[in-house]
Formats: structure tokens, C-alpha cells, sequence
């Protein structure tokens, strides 16, 4: 944060004799010694990208985007909790295209998609079966797939979406506060869980328990 103040002690300067203005030695190194005295100042201004936004504290990236989302009006934030799942969507990106993609995606209860994975598949079936049954090891989230989703634009129409952190890889991390991260140092993201009871609101307590856990210095 950048601002003007006003302040300081009061300095006089010491008159022995009657004299002119002009003649005056004015000493103020006794008031620019007080300035760092900040029970001196008044705040008059803040200067010129002097504040920087609240968002700009935080970690964790879609809590970022959130705050800055709503500081900007709010468009595309929903004020109510979701129940989080596991969709799979697939598509072709254009008609003459044989192949088939897919991606998988962890929808939060704050309304973000956070991407588990992206393929491109060339059976969409064998892919659902597959991919639920890897997921379903590690999130004990109801999985609602999506086979015949042709328009995969929407995907980018998404106001979130975020890459996760492979899980069967990943190691667990808590710090002295108490939040546990649970890091995939390959892709160089995670999650960060705040509060214990966020691993039974995404049911990932039991994988998160069989992960290794590593201290950082």
C-alpha cells in the first residue's frame, strides 16, 4: 500500500533577537526526525496504485479468482453450496473428427471444475468405465458422465477451471497451522484442505490417509 500523510512533531525555530523573514535559519531536521513516529501522521491520501487487492494475499488460486470475480461485480458466482461430483464429458471438437474427446472433471461445491484429466479417446465407453474406476478409488463422489456432449466449446465457457493433482502420485503435507496439502510435485500443484471435514465433504479421507507424508524445510 502506497499513501500521502500529514504530520509529524511541531519544530519551532528559536528567535533571539528581532529579524528579518529572510534571515531566518529554518531547522527542520528536528521535525523530519519525528516522522517516524507514524502516532504523528494523518492519512490524506492514497496515492496512485497505491492499493493492492486483497486476492493478491492469497494461495490458493481459485480463491483467488473468486475473490477477484466478486470485486468485480460478482458475474458468474453462485451464493450457494453444490454438491460435489465427478462428471465426465465427451465430445467431438468437429463433426469429420474420429476421435473423441474427453475430459474428466471434479466439481467442486463452490461451482469450479477443476480438471482431472483430458484425453483423446477412441472408444468413449471403454474410456467411461475406465476412468470411473480409476476416480472412484480416490474420490467417493457420485460420477455422472456425459457420452454425448458434441459442442465441447462449453468448456471454456466454464468461469473456473483448474488442473488437480494426480492423487495416486501425490504426497501430504501439514503445516504448523493445521492445513494439509496434499501436493503432486511433478505437475507442481494440489489441493489444500483447510478443514479436517472438507475430506469427508469430497470423500477423499481414506486415499488421503494411504498417502506418504513428507515435511518441507
Amino acid at each position: 500500500m502506497a499513501i500521502e500523510t500529514v504530520g509529524g512533531s511541531p519544530a519551532y525555530p528559536i528567535f533571539t533577537i528581532p529579524q528579518k523573514l529572510e534571515d531566518v535559519n529554518i531547522d527542520l531536521s528536528q521535525w523530519m526526525a519525528s516522522l517516524t513516529d507514524k502516532t504523528t501522521h494523518s492519512i490524506v491520501d492514497i496515492a496512485d496504485e497505491g492499493l493492492v487487492p486483497i486476492s493478491e494475499f492469497i494461495l490458493e488460486k481459485n480463491m483467488k479468482d473468486r475473490i477477484g470475480l466478486y470485486m468485480k461485480g460478482g458475474n458468474g458466482l453462485k451464493p450457494y453450496y453444490e454438491e460435489p461430483q465427478i462428471i465426465l464429458q465427451c465430445g467431438k471438437g468437429s463433426f469429420w473428427e474420429p476421435t473423441v474427446r474427453c475430459y474428466a472433471y471434479l466439481y467442486t461445491r463452490n461451482h469450479e471444475f477443476i480438471t482431472l484429466s483430458h484425453e483423446v479417446v477412441p472408444d468413449v465407453d471403454v474410456w467411461i468405465n475406465t476412468k470411473s474406476q480409476q476416480l472412484s478409488r480416490f474420490y467417493r463422489l457420485k460420477i455422472v458422465s456425459n457420452k454425448n456432449s458434441s459442442d465441447m466449446v462449453e468448456r471454456y465457457m466454464k468461469v473456473f477451471d483448474y488442473d488437480a493433482p494426480l492423487m495416486e502420485r501425490s504426497v501430504c503435507y501439514r503445516d504448523t497451522n493445521g492445513i494439509l496439502y496434499i501436493l503432486d510435485r511433478e505437475k507442481k500443484v494440489g489441493y489444500s484442505v483447510h478443514s479436517d471435514y472438507l475430506l469427508d465433504t469430497y470423500a477423499i479421507r481414506n486415499a488421503v490417509y494411504t498417502l506418504p507424508s513428507i515435511n518441507i524445510s
